[in-house]
Formats: C-alpha cells, sequence, structure tokens
C-alpha cells in the first residue's frame, strides 16, 4: 500500500466521523456520593470519583430543572472529537508529503492509542500505518 492509499482511507473516516458522529455510543458511568431534597431544596450534587468526569449539580424546584453538567459534558465530548478529527487530517497530510515524517505520523497516533478513541478506528490506522512505514 502506498501512503497516498492510506491518507485517502483516512481522510474517508474522517469525512464519516464529520457526516455522522453519532455512529458511536459513549458510556459515562459516575459513582460517589449523591444526595437528593425534594420539596423545594437547592437541589443535589453529586461528586465523581476515581477518574469520573467531573461535579455534577442539579437544580429543581417544581417544574425548574437544569443539570450544569449536560452543558460542560457535551462541551468536553465535542472538544475531544474535534481533536480527533485533527488529528487524524495531521496524520494524512502528512502522508501525502513527498517523505512523510514518520516520527511525527507515530507521536500522533500514540496520541489516539489508549484513549476514548473506538478501537476500531485505533486498529485500522494502526494497521495502515504499519503497511505504509514499517
Amino acid at each position: 500500500m502506498k501512503a497516498q492509499e492510506a491518507a485517502q482511507i483516512i481522510d474517508s473516516i474522517t469525512t464519516a466521523l464529520k457526516e455522522n458522529p453519532n455512529q458511536f455510543n459513549l458510556s459515562i458511568n459516575i459513582s460517589g456520593f449523591s444526595s437528593h431534597v425534594t420539596g423545594g431544596g437547592i437541589g443535589a450534587i453529586g461528586i465523581a470519583n476515581q477518574g469520573g468526569c467531573g461535579i455534577y449539580s442539579s437544580i429543581s424546584t417544581d417544574n425548574f430543572n437544569m443539570d450544569i453538567i449536560n452543558e460542560k459534558a457535551n462541551g468536553k465530548i465535542n472538544e475531544d472529537i474535534t481533536n480527533l478529527l485533527n488529528t487524524l487530517a495531521s496524520i494524512s497530510e502528512e502522508l501525502k508529503k513527498d517523505k512523510p515524517n514518520k516520527s511525527k505520523i507515530y507521536t500522533l497516533y500514540e496520541m489516539l492509542k489508549n484513549t476514548w478513541v473506538p478501537g476500531v478506528i485505533t486498529s485500522v490506522i494502526g494497521n495502515l500505518l504499519s503497511m505504509v512505514l514499517f
């Protein structure tokens, strides 16, 4: 396989993720202390322990309910997806060069491993790179 062909496959993966970012499910479990107040109190606070995603605050009075964590979690997920897309684009751009920098490509690929990135993506990218660079 040629580097240009690998770059085209990576570009296809990037395009698919941009067009359908909901194709992967992310499941977040939070455990720890929580309390709940009914009848009008200030709400409930739950603290995530052992690598959770942060602090959860829910304020509710009668019919009003505002989940603060939802906005922060969505912001973090969007940031992580943007970083993934940028990393894939950087790998592709480097592969398209006449003399790709193997060290740079390897460093970019390592950034994807052992993270939230679905294994199918890191596996495909890793296999492409091994066919092209090594």
